[in-house]
């Protein structure tokens, strides 16, 4: 049993009865586990271990499994997840997803619509507060719960049991259906409840929250990025709403994009989609990443590590570069230096995923060179800022200096750093 699921499995226990994880407990009952909405491993591991605890006594078990980079088949959004057609259940677990859902409200509709009359619902969420889990997905949540406030969700339902604490930075409410009112029609009666919304630590109902916060307007490039499956997006590392007001001037232009990185090919799929008159190329040392070929996304094989090859990829001649590749820091270092002044004017290079360089101590195999790459990018915001050149006068400085002096704007986001050309 891994720590997240003893965790997980010791507090659903106490919510809902001693029983509340024996099988006998549901014997003949039908059941929708909800989760996965943090794109970690582990978590998948969670839905497949109260899976297993279940199997053999519930009639039947569906699983739905919000948002996994890796995971094709998974979903994004609680309150847009395409839940099991004309189905309702005895019971519905939701582990992960009222975070993350653009309008709280319209999960709960979901999660109404799903349970039968007399059924019982377990909502979990996150409190306020800083949770211990070492998760940069958590920085993207939209949402933290204080007692009452999952239950508020559900105007009409019974409340069995509820409870918010700080050990372990969870809030639940075990329900049970007896009205057969909708919850639009409730919320239409009543008003939609005021919830904690995390980026701003306002109250506020979940409709008003769309005009809250600088970059909730773009969210078009946000919202592909949940399809195709990227971490990029805001179930995962929660860059694209930002990368919106840089890329937008790019979107019906005909150009080229470099991608260093494919992976799992959600990003590549992504810039296709977005930029649909430009060409897409995307470059991995793995060479099953070539599958993602076709249409305009084209996929070249090489080690990044290898500067001979980095230099030879100038000849795509892009004008947007984004580093998604090893995340080391001699890797990006180097990328930079060999890809950034064959960008054009107005040019941008994207450096991601610094946190490598920021928290060496959760990232030790990163450390492989001598300086790391958000103090690189540092030291080209000094040059850009200030006009002077980067010292003591080394090549590497020299680099630094020539970099800065052909930057216009250096704009640094978490985990990203932005440069754009003269």
């Amino acid at each position: 049993m891994n720590e997240k699921f003893a965790m997980y499995h010791d507090f659903l226990q106490q919510m809902v009865s001693p029983q509340v994880l024996e099988g006998a407990f549901y014997e003949g009952k039908s059941m929708l586990l909800i989760g996965d909405a943090i794109s970690m491993a582990d978590r998948a591991d969670f839905l497949g271990e109260l899976r297993q605890a279940f199997s053999g006594h519930a009639s039947r078990i569906d699983v739905i499994h919000l948002f996994h980079p890796m995971q094709m088949d998974s979903q994004g959004r609680l309150d847009a997840a395409d839940f099991p057609a004309g189905m309702q259940y005895d019971f519905i677990f939701v582990l992960d997803g009222m975070e993350k859902a653009e309008n709280p409200c319209h999960a709960a509709e979901k999660i109404d619509a799903a349970l039968r009359l007399g059924g019982v619902a377990v909502v979990l969420g996150r409190v306020p507060g800083d949770d211990p889990l070492p998760d940069v997905y958590l920085y993207h949540d939209e949402w933290r719960y204080m007692a009452g406030d999952l239950s508020s969700l559900f105007p009409g339902y019974d409340v069995l049991k509820e409870v918010a604490t700080n050990t372990p930075f969870l809030a639940a409410s075990v329900l049970r259906k007896t009205g057969r009112q909708s919850l639009r029609a409730a919320y239409e009666v009543k008003g939609e409840p005021e919830l904690l919304h995390k980026l701003t630590g306002l109250r506020v109902r979940p409709s008003q929250a769309a005009s809250l916060g600088y970059f909730h307007a773009g969210r078009e490039l946000d919202d592909m990025g949940i399809r195709t499956h990227t971490d990029k997006c805001s179930l995962g590392n929660g860059y694209l709403d930002k990368y919106e007001m840089f890329l937008r001037p790019f979107r019906e232009k005909s150009f080229n994009l470099l991608e260093l990185g494919v992976f799992f090919g959600g990003s590549t799929k992504l810039w296709s989609e977005y930029f649909s008159q430009a060409q897409i190329y995307g470059v991995d040392i793995m060479p099953e990443c070539r599958q993602f070929e076709g249409g305009n996304i084209h996929v070249i094989t090489a080690d990044l590590g290898d500067e001979a090859a980095l230099r030879s990829l100038r000849s795509i001649q892009p004008s947007i570069i984004i580093d998604d590749a090893s995340h080391l820091w001699s890797h990006q270092i180097m990328g930079i230096c060999a890809l950034y002044d064959c960008l054009p004017s107005g040019g941008i290079y994207i450096m991601e995923d610094l946190a490598t360089s920021v928290n060496p101590y959760m990232f030790p195999e990163y450390q492989d060179y001598p300086m790391d790459a958000y103090t690189f990018c540092e030291r080209v915001a000094r040059v850009v800022a200030g006009r002077c050149p980067c010292t003591p006068d080394t090549s590497l400085a020299r680099k630094i200096t020539e970099i800065g002096m052909a930057t216009e704007l250096a704009v640094t986001m978490m985990g990203s750093c932005i440069f754009i050309k003269k």
